[in-house]
């Protein structure tokens, strides 16, 4: 039946998908191909990063940013871009457990506790 519903689907790839069915396990399917991807993109020297900004960016100026990344990291990069308003200004820049935090909000913030403080 797995066959019929998946044709050309590889070998390997069809026996987990039969072996799952047959043990009622087929929502495992999402979180298996999440992990082979991340295992893949390992293997390719693929590393995923994300910027936020609080406008949108040109598809051109997210190019360029990748770009940037690629040089300054040394592996390929593939980079989501997302806007959020809530930042005021500068962009938020995360890869794998690394986070640079440009914006406009968290310079404000630092800003209100120094001067909180004094």
């Amino acid at each position: 039946m797995v066959e019929r519903v998946l044709p050309g689907l590889q070998p390997q790839a069809l026996n987990l998908v039969a072996l799952l069915a047959s043990r009622n396990r087929v929502r495992l399917l999402g979180p298996i191909a999440e992990a082979y991807q991340d295992l893949l993109d390992v293997a390719q020297g693929i590393e995923e990063a994300e910027v936020v900004t609080a406008v949108t960016l040109e598809p051109s100026d997210v190019e360029g940013l990748r770009a940037r990344l690629e040089q300054v990291r040394g592996r390929r990069i593939r980079l989501a871009h997302r806007q959020d308003a809530a930042l005021l200004g500068g962009m938020v820049l995360r890869f794998g457990d690394h986070l640079v935090d440009g914006s406009l909000r968290t310079r404000l913030e630092h800003m209100r506790r120094a001067l909180a403080g004094a």
